[in-house]
């Protein structure tokens, strides 16, 4: 499914970058659409192939893969809905459908466990400066102050209710 995807991204983005006739609406979003296309086409597509062969090996690469998948997603919503209706309309539907297929089977087949273990060994926790200057030795909410963590968690509780 994620070969599609990328054959289908690079489709896609080389048809809305290479055709310049292509894109019917005003000069500052089609230049922005052909220059996503672009990232999609020269970043994109090759990060998704490379994490999807590394994958085999590297319990990262599989969030590589996941991580891209979700970036070719994103950005198909936004060829599919931010551009006017052209002649690649199924072409980014297509995109679209086979990156969440991607991701939810993705999702599905992630072995968490395996995962955890992989990024706990190497994952620091503790004391870290904050962009503020100030020092935080908090591993719940790394960086926040206590009157904005109150302040979260008294959100969230009103939102969601009391955890328990």
């Amino acid at each position: 499914m994620s070969r599609a995807l990328a054959a289908s991204v690079a489709a896609g983005s080389a048809a809305t970058f290479f055709l310049p006739g292509l894109l019917s609406g005003p000069e500052a979003m089609n230049g922005s659409a052909r220059g996503t296309a672009l990232i999609m086409l020269i970043v994109g597509a090759p990060a998704l192939l490379g994490a999807m062969l590394l994958a085999r090996r590297s319990d990262r690469a599989v969030i590589v893969w996941l991580g891209t998948s979700a970036y070719l997603a994103y950005n198909a919503v936004m060829l599919l809905l931010a551009t006017p209706f052209n002649q690649l309309f199924l072409l980014y539907v297509a995109m679209l459908s086979l990156s969440l297929a991607a991701i939810a089977t993705l999702c599905a087949h992630l072995d968490v466990t395996s995962l955890a273990k992989c990024f706990a060994t190497n994952t620091q926790y503790g004391a870290w400066r904050s962009p503020w200057g100030r020092s935080s030795t908090s591993t719940r909410w790394p960086g926040c102050e206590p009157s904005s963590r109150r302040w979260v968690t008294r959100l969230t509780h009103r939102s969601f209710g009391a955890p328990g």
